[in-house]
């Protein structure tokens, strides 16, 4: 995953790593269960940065971790299409996603792991 060039933007990257973190337990295994703790850490310390700089900090921290790192551009490349097509339905959508990401983060490490 690269930095976000093209019709890929930043809050696409955080929404679709949410995405993946809330509705993909497939790809997850309890070694990058683990590491989220890392990701945590430093999504913490970006707290009064730009989108783009966490989603960068989101996908370099995924090119440890190949399915969640392509579940993150699949679902990235699908909410852009929808965003690109229809701009209306981003509306709705918050421009600051920060606390949802470290509290789904957190949920992610506290539940029993499946895999």
């Amino acid at each position: 995953m690269e930095p976000n060039t093209g019709s890929i933007q930043p809050q696409d990257t955080i929404q679709a790593f949410l995405k993946v973190i809330n509705e993909h337990p497939h790809v997850w295994d309890s070694e990058s269960i683990k590491a989220l703790s890392l990701l945590d850490d430093e999504i913490r310390q970006l707290k009064n940065e730009s989108q783009s700089v966490i989603a960068d900090a989101i996908i370099v921290w995924c090119k440890n971790y190949p399915d969640i790192r392509d579940a993150v551009r699949f679902s990235g490349r699908e909410i852009a299409k929808i965003r690109d097509s229809d701009p209306a339905s981003q509306e709705g959508i918050k421009t600051n996603e920060y606390p949802e990401l470290r509290r789904s983060i957190q949920e992610k490490q506290n539940k029993p792991q499946t895999k």
